[in-house]
């Protein structure tokens, strides 16, 4: 099954999301968002929102190992998701046959909506686990 959560350091403390271009501080070697952080400053935000310094843009630099961990996550995340989805032939069938009336038997028909009503499933507790994630309340 695949990892609910990414690794907390993969996270911006500024926007709580999965960093695509993590920017490093060189001094406390904390990461941002690089867009958030520029932002930030631009705003005329002259502290880190963390440690409250004084922040400079040429203090950062692009974290490329980071990016490159957080790239080879995503893979296998994808990789994950993609193997978790064990959809049979017949599923496959069912969500392109049309009326109902066309359908195989009842039991086929059972297992199939059985299967999809799994799927479906998966999606909304894979939503709600992102949710969770976020900290909004629902």
């Amino acid at each position: 099954m695949s990892q609910p959560n990414p690794p907390q350091h993969f996270i911006c403390p500024m926007t709580l999301e999965v960093m695509k271009h993590p920017y490093r501080h060189r001094q406390t070697k904390f990461n941002f968002e690089r867009d958030s952080i520029l932002e930030w400053m631009y705003f005329g935000n002259a502290t880190c929102p963390l440690t409250r310094r004084r922040l400079h843009p040429d203090d950062f630099e692009e974290n490329d190992e980071l990016r490159q961990e957080i790239k080879e996550w995503k893979t296998r995340e994808q990789r994950s998701e993609d193997t978790n989805v064990d959809c049979c032939k017949d599923c496959e069938d069912f969500l392109t046959v049309a009326p109902r009336k066309t359908r195989p038997h009842k039991e086929m028909t059972s297992a199939r909506e059985s299967h999809i009503l799994n799927l479906r499933n998966r999606v909304l507790l894979k939503r709600d686990e992102r949710i969770r994630a976020s900290g909004v309340a629902v």
